[in-house]
């Protein structure tokens, strides 16, 4: 049976960033899409601020740095997994990524546009011929890949002034959107499905004139996510060469990881935020430049939560409640994929039109409360479902599509 090696430290590490993601992207599927980075908008006053800073602290592009590392391990094992079988590495590699990109294109399209796997397929290109150079050269290029983002935003923001003045105007609409913009995009999102559905089409591929502010704006996320992502999964290779992902250095070696990362990445994080503040949330000072500061935090305290995940995860285990939860979590990440998917369903059921159609109606406090539900629901459901079945249901259908074979789902039956 053609199976990627199951390493529990990283089957761990993947199921707590699912599920920290959720944190952030419970915001896209809630609320107006610069709510998301701007707590200024959509009711952000009180306890609003507090949950927004938090997460801004502790999860956001932190939860998602840390998948991409996880991503980028995963490109060693599963191609030393399949060369180790004797098959060819790379027709296999690129069947599984052309099909992460057709998942990814569904997810968008039909579900929600906040998508990160066709990102990932497309990326996986470059990290196929990086993968075999080793560990003491791909975490300086990972590092220098992740930089070019900071050095792309840097340059965008010091073009900002320089803008004209129908570009300004929309730059500030978006980041700052007055009841009117507030109120349309609650009727869309409260729509019907197939508008949403068109609306995502038309974003991606529709043809409409621009301005000079718009396009800086779009460059300067789409390139901030190519090299952040592509840097993090580079760094994940050499992670995970260097036996750390695996949980082979010594305890000590992860409790030192977790103290330094988290409390240089906070510090940094908490800096960036309250200099937000301190500037009014302006979106000529915030809306490029405040990304820059998290940035640059970000890779701090994602090798901060691979030393407290893993380090926990060396500790003595003392209770059942700890032995269990630990368990939940490994298997949140052996499903990670299902999980991820149906997340986006779960959000966008509560608050879309084809589902409850709250968007727009349920503050930062409450979506936290639908965060710790959904936790709740995965952490019961996938340890459950592995009871049964060999792999998620997504895990599977992945697995039979890039082999072109129909895997069993469910676990051989004993003769014994």
């Amino acid at each position: 049976m053609n199976t990627i090696p199951r390493i529990k430290s990283i089957d761990i590490l993947r199921g707590f960033a699912v599920l920290g993601m959720l944190l952030m992207n419970i915001m896209g599927y809630a609320m107006n899409d610069f709510a998301y980075s701007n707590p200024m908008v959509a009711g952000g006053v009180g306890i609003n601020r507090l949950i927004h800073g938090f997460n801004h602290i502790i999860a956001d592009q932190k939860m998602m740095a840390l998948f991409s590392i996880l991503f980028g391990a995963s490109v060693i094992l599963f191609t030393d997994a399949r060369k180790r079988k004797g098959q060819f590495v790379f027709i296999r590699y690129f069947s599984r990524n052309i099909w992460l990109f057709l998942f990814g294109f569904i997810h968008y399209f039909f579900i929600w546009r906040g998508d990160i796997l066709s990102g990932y397929a497309i990326l996986s290109v470059l990290l196929f011929f990086l993968r075999g150079l080793p560990a003491k050269l791909l975490l300086p290029l990972g590092l220098a890949v992740f930089s070019v983002s900071l050095l792309f935003e840097f340059n965008a923001q010091s073009e900002l002034a320089s803008l004209d003045e129908a570009s300004t105007i929309v730059l500030a609409s978006f980041w700052e959107p007055d009841q009117n913009v507030l109120a349309e995009d609650i009727a869309f999102y409260t729509g019907d499905y197939w508008s949403q559905a068109i609306g995502r089409w038309n974003d991606s591929f529709g043809s409409q004139e621009v301005t000079a502010g718009e396009e800086l704006w779009g460059a300067t996320i789409s390139v901030d996510y190519a090299f952040r992502a592509l840097g993090m999964m580079i760094i994940g290779m050499a992670l995970f060469k260097f036996g750390i992902l695996s949980a082979e250095k010594p305890p000590q070696f992860y409790r030192h990881l977790a103290l330094y990362g988290l409390s240089i990445g906070y510090t940094i994080a908490l800096v960036g935020l309250l200099r937000n503040y301190a500037l009014g949330w302006s979106w000529e000072t915030t809306m490029i430049g405040g990304r820059m500061v998290n940035n640059i935090a970000t890779p701090f305290v994602a090798f901060g939560y691979i030393g407290l995940v893993i380090g926990w995860t060396l500790r003595p285990k003392v209770g059942q409640f700890v032995i269990q939860m630990e368990e939940r979590v490994a298997a949140v990440g052996r499903t990670a994929l299902s999980c991820y998917i149906s997340q986006s369903l779960i959000g966008t059921f509560i608050f879309y039109g084809w589902g409850l159609g709250l968007y727009g109606s349920v503050n930062r406090v409450l979506q936290l409360l639908v965060v710790l539900v959904i936790w709740a629901l995965q952490l019961s459901i996938a340890p459950l479902w592995l009871k049964h079945f060999q792999y998620g249901p997504l895990e599977w259908l992945w697995r039979v599509l890039t082999d072109f074979k129909l895997h069993p789902i469910r676990f051989p039956v004993s003769e014994n």
